[in-house]
């Protein structure tokens, strides 16, 4: 394997760097127009001037540090000016070499930060022709680029943002390779000062050139006042004895029985490092803070993902709230010949793997998003086990506001319906339709007496609730005004349902409705205690 050049360093050059950017155009949004791309994630599919010669201060820089081809000095210098050129060099960024200019790492905006990482074999800058045939195999100290496809639904689900300002709590972003789920977290306001533990020092020196190229502080020792401390070391070792209000791992997921990278493998199942992090979640999440994880958790025969989480952490199950949101779920044979069809894994191997599956017992591949929130000592809500399909990532930008938003509200929702629950008010509860509800009726034979009906709505998480024909006079008056007392009431004086049915009955039809999303009944805006939204990049 080709050694990698060494990592830009966190140096007045880099502080500089980022006002010849702006500069240049070198947005998220200048970036994609480019290109012709509604998202940089999807670079790798084609798209945009491929094989043109950059004419402008944004082709400059696209194809220098984001596709990893040279540019020859004179039209780099045509196009940026000399002296946005130097300072390029001076950052480390850059190479000459024969009238051209080769980038020593990829640089590129993500939503409204920009963040470095190694070249890649795709985009090889410098590395180009030095390995046999032209190729060459990533390190496994590599640090992948933020924009790699696996990162796609992590950033996506990602909590950016506080209703009422900057959180005081302190955010932890393990694994955190570049440093951008921290980098994310600081810039859009969740918090104010961010830790940032990757097992390998090049991630942590990417992360702190990225810290500072984005004008955040790179505290040292204990941390100072706000910023980004970056810190190397196994997991919670570097962090011992330290709580946070936000824990955020998007840990290597890919199950393998032979890979060593750091950035890529999580073991047969994909769990090695999930495990780990949610056992000793316990000891570093605050009382009222939230984890998200982004990764794969497996089915097990007699076991599903949602209920070996909350196993996984230990005696301390019963102190957290779980949502699991399923982005795709895929049988093992499935994922192994994806694997071979993409020429990830050695055929020899193939057998090997699904042995190993087949005694662990995996029946599915679940990966998703895992939120737990810390409940208090005295919460009276039984611990909430939630476990949901997730639709509908954007065709537009790196990031998600507007789901990451519907998730934040979801938590909330359930948070509160739970409470409600518990303290006995679901009959104080003035339910209304869910944004996007409709309902859904089947005929058969006869128009006049349906054979099933079900509300359903679609969006970030889809739902569909099954209904008795004879309640659908009822959701006519679920207008966020009445009780459901009041709501037997108006519909018996109209003679919309028979005497017989009573508050209890519609109670428990709110409650299914509610639970799945279709209705809601909260003020927007309520927060449960995790605070998390979204802003727009």
């Amino acid at each position: 394997m080709l050694p990698l050049p060494p990592v830009p360093v966190p140096d007045a050059a880099a502080r500089r760097l980022s006002h010849v950017l702006d500069e240049a155009g070198y947005t998220a949004l200048r970036v994609r127009a480019h290109l012709g791309l509604g998202s940089l994630f999807d670079l790798g599919r084609g798209g945009g001037p491929d094989g043109a010669e950059p004419d402008s201060a944004v082709a400059v820089l696209v194809t220098l540090l984001l596709r990893g081809r040279p540019v020859a000095r004179l039209r780099a210098e045509a196009g940026l000016g000399t002296e946005a050129v130097g300072l390029l060099e001076e950052a480390g960024l850059i190479r000459s070499s024969s009238g051209h200019l080769r980038a020593t790492v990829l640089l590129y905006p993500v939503g409204p930060i920009r963040v470095a990482s190694d070249l890649t074999p795709q985009a090889p800058g410098v590395l180009a022709g030095e390995g046999d045939g032209g190729t060459f195999e990533l390190p496994a100290d590599a640090v992948y680029p933020a924009l790699a496809a696996p990162n796609r639904s992590f950033l996506a689900d990602l909590p950016t943002g506080r209703r009422d300002g900057a959180s005081s709590g302190a955010l932890l972003d393990l694994c955190g390779g570049t440093g951008v789920g921290a980098l994310l977290g600081l810039e859009s306001g969740l918090t104010r000062a961010a830790v940032t533990a990757d097992s390998e020092p090049r991630a942590t020196a990417f992360a702190r050139f990225n810290a500072v190229l984005n004008g955040w502080d790179v505290a040292s020792g204990e941390g100072g006042p706000g910023g980004l401390r970056a810190v190397t070391g196994d997991l919670w070792d570097p962090v011992a004895g330290h709580t946070f209000q936000w824990v955020l791992a998007h840990p290597p997921y890919l199950p393998s029985v032979a890979g060593d990278h750091a950035f890529r493998d999580g073991g047969p199942d994909g769990e090695r490092l999930f495990r780990r992090i949610l056992a000793g979640l316990p000891d570093h999440l605050d009382v009222g803070g939230l984890f998200y994880g982004h990764g794969l958790v497996a089915d097990r025969r007699g076991a599903p993902a949602e209920t070996r989480v909350r196993a996984l952490l230990g005696t301390a199950a019963d102190a957290f709230d779980l949502w699991l949101l399923e982005h795709e779920v895929l049988p093992p044979e499935t994922f192994v010949v994806r694997q071979l069809r993409a020429r990830r894994i050695a055929p020899e191997l193939a057998d090997r793997h699904l042995e190993a599956l087949e005694e662990l017992k995996v029946d599915r591949f679940v990966r998703g998003s895992v939120f737990l929130h810390r409940r208090a000592p005295d919460e009276v809500a039984a611990p909430l086990t939630v476990r949901r399909p997730r639709a509908g990532l954007p065709d537009q930008g790196e990031l998600d506001p507007e789901g990451s938003r519907t998730l934040a509200r979801f938590r909330d929702r359930h948070r509160h319906l739970a409470r409600a629950v518990a303290d006995g008010r679901v009959g104080r509860l003035r339910p209304r339709p869910a944004p996007g509800a409709r309902i859904v009726v089947t005929h058969e034979f006869s128009p006049d007496t349906p054979s099933s009906a079900r509300v359903e709505v679609g969006g970030v998480l889809p739902a569909s609730v099954g209904i008795p024909p004879a309640a659908l006079p009822l959701l006519q008056y679920l207008d966020g005004v009445r009780t459901a007392r009041e709501l037997r009431d108006a519909a018996r004086a109209d003679g919309a349902i028979p005497e017989g049915v009573s508050v209890a009955d519609i109670r428990t039809l709110i409650l299914g409705l509610l639970d799945a999303g279709v209705l809601d009944a909260f003020p927007e805006g309520v927060d449960s205690g995790d605070g998390a939204t979204a802003v727009s990049p």
